[in-house]
């Protein structure tokens, strides 16, 4: 299994898609953020995915077999399939990936895009 951190696009048209898909859903959900554009909805949307996203990652390494911690009700079955699962996306970089995003993310170049 590859993880590929960039988001590639297959074709223009993929692209394309995936930006109308974005503005609809903020115009769906727009209501629930008056004053804001749909434009900016969509992009909140967005990162507050991506947020979802690393705290179910958070969830499940801490939902793994451990020396120092334990969820308690969890069954020994559900703590086996979480280890086997995160062992796999350890063994393919996943956490290396991450530490190295982490590291060269530049906040400063993300406010530029936006202004």
């Amino acid at each position: 299994m590859e993880w590929d951190i960039k988001l590639y696009y297959t074709t223009p048209y993929h692209a394309v898609l995936c930006t109308v898909l974005w503005m609809w859903t903020g115009e769906a959900q727009q209501s629930y953020y008056p004053g804001l554009s749909r434009g900016l909805v969509a992009v909140l949307l967005y990162y507050d995915g991506k947020a979802c996203i690393v705290r179910a990652l958070r969830m499940l390494l801490q939902a793994r077999a451990g020396r120092a911690w334990s969820l308690p009700g969890l069954s020994l079955d559900v703590i086996a399939t979480v280890t086997s699962f995160t062992d796999s996306l350890i063994s393919d970089g996943l956490v290396g990936k991450l530490l190295g995003l982490l590291i060269s993310r530049n906040s400063m170049y993300w406010v530029a895009q936006l202004k």
